[in-house]
């Protein structure tokens, strides 16, 4: 079995002064940032990806959790930090 570093993305609603967020958690390094919304061509998930495709980290898998509405995005670069 192969091992992958998980980051984990948590949506986050509306404040009154914020529009859509997003959190991701990198579960190797406990870092987390948040990623605003913008309005683009692209999906809020492709904004994600390509985030972090911007870091140098490329992505080779994906689940979404039903119950916690949580996707997980996989890699194996164990390497590369988001901040």
């Amino acid at each position: 079995m192969n091992n992958y570093r998980c980051f984990v993305i948590k949506y986050l609603g509306c404040t009154e002064d914020k529009g859509y967020r997003a959190r991701l958690t990198d579960t190797r390094f406990k870092k987390s940032v948040i990623i605003g919304r913008k309005s683009t061509d692209l999906t809020y998930q492709e904004q994600i990806l390509k985030w972090l495709e911007d870091k140098g980290i490329k992505m080779i898998g994906h689940a979404w959790n039903e119950i916690s509405g949580e996707d997980y995005y996989f890699t194996d670069d164990f390497e590369t930090q988001i901040k």
